[in-house]
């Protein structure tokens, strides 16, 4: 795949990448712990020490659409992995259905769809050439390493499966002079804008599913969110921006934030929101899963606007961001800096871009000329895959 940079001065440049690959096989949610709390089996349950397969949380309605399961490269029983299901809030008829665990090696999946039979299987990006293998009406795919993808039925993306197959992870552990908050597996009512304090980190164990969404208020720094939970902001009613933030994370003054491993479904508008006042700030988002329905659901959105809940128009100098290995799907711009982020690196990410905005925008609006000069001086794209993409008059396919 192509690495892009970009060296513009321009005013309000709408930057659209489609990386199309051209290879690929196609067969016919308060109980809140901190400091010191005992967290238990971080990793699920463990297949020969090599995969984390996590708890089905109670209470949480499995997908309607698929039966997952796996095994190791050594053939141990097959294992069910809980397959979650996020509804499309603006079109009924179209649903996203996925799983999440953890695995080091080899692991084969076995996926059955549930309600109609399987004539072809389709796995992007299609640049990872994987092989689906269908046995009698079940797909079977073999990873040999962690990988975000779709896979898709009968030529249908109406209701696509996700396959989020993670890095085994090391839990956090409590330091000195740090803070350690930690959500276990099951349901976690934090509700909403749960405030986020500096020097912290966020733990969500695989298995957990906080109902709610994470605020930034005033000057944070140093703060870590990671895991392999889920944040479902689903009770946020979209609406835009300029009338208030309806987030899964958000920031109003952040610097040197960490966001990590988990996955973000259903906000009511920008998905995860940073803005940053202080000079150097570095904003690290790595493996982060984003599901959003909702107009405006920008996905990543580093921003200077002058929002209700940000007044305060611009970012700090020297604002950096790098962005890895994410799964973004997106019913606005996927990733969004705008004036003040002076460096900037993303790769190796998979979008899903439904169309309402791009899938890449650099330098949306602006208010200072050196500000206009630092978004997109130093901005490279690597290896990014944009494996649909949504548009009112063309669609494509990769």
């Amino acid at each position: 795949m192509k690495t892009i940079k970009s060296n513009s001065l321009w005013l309000g440049i709408l930057f659209m990448l489609i990386t199309f690959q051209m290879f690929g096989a196609e067969v016919k949610l308060p109980a809140i712990s901190e400091s010191q709390f005992r967290m238990g089996n971080v990793n699920g349950s463990i297949i020969n020490g090599a995969v984390a397969n996590y708890p089905a949380p109670l209470g949480v309605p499995a997908s309607d659409r698929f039966k997952v399961e796996l095994r190791d490269n050594n053939h141990t029983d097959w294992q069910p992995v809980f397959v979650y299901q996020s509804r499309n809030s603006l079109n009924k008829a179209q649903s996203a259905s996925w799983v999440s665990f953890s695995f080091s090696g080899q692991v084969e999946l076995r996926i059955t769809p549930l309600q109609n039979a399987s004539d072809s299987v389709v796995i992007r990006p299609k640049a990872f050439q994987l092989m689906p293998m269908v046995k009698q009406g079940q797909a079977h795919v073999s990873l040999n390493q962690p990988r975000k993808l779709s896979v898709e039925f009968n030529g249908s993306a109406d209701h696509p499966l996700y396959i989020f197959a993670n890095p085994l992870e090391t839990p956090p552990k409590k330091e000195v002079g740090r803070e350690l908050v930690v959500f276990n597996a099951g349901i976690h009512n934090i509700g909403d804008r749960y405030p986020l304090r500096s020097h912290t980190t966020y733990y969500l164990q695989g298995g957990a599913v906080l109902q709610g969404s994470f605020y930034g208020p005033g000057k944070l720094e140093d703060v870590t969110i990671c895991g392999r939970g889920i944040l479902n902001s689903g009770y946020q009613k979209t609406q835009h921006p300029t009338k208030g933030l309806l987030s899964n994370i958000s920031f109003e003054d952040g610097s040197n934030i960490r966001i990590e491993g988990i996955t973000c479904i259903e906000a009511g508008n920008f998905q995860i929101k940073v803005q940053s006042k202080q000079p150097d700030a570095r904003i690290d988002i790595e493996n982060l899963k984003l599901i959003g329905w909702n107009g405006n659901t920008d996905g990543i959105h580093v921003s200077d606007m002058d929002w209700k809940d940000h007044p305060v128009v611009g970012n700090a100098r020297g604002v950096s961001l790098r962005v890895s290995d994410c799964f973004i799907r997106a019913n606005d711009d996927a990733i969004l800096l705008c004036d003040g982020v002076a460096r900037s690196e993303i790769s190796d990410c998979v979008i899903w871009d439904s169309g309402m905005g791009a899938s890449f925008c650099l330098s949306w609006g602006g208010i200072n000329g050196w500000n206009r000069a630092a978004s997109t001086a130093a901005t490279s794209f690597t290896n990014m895959a944009v494996i649909q993409y949504f548009a009112l008059t063309m669609r494509a396919r990769r």
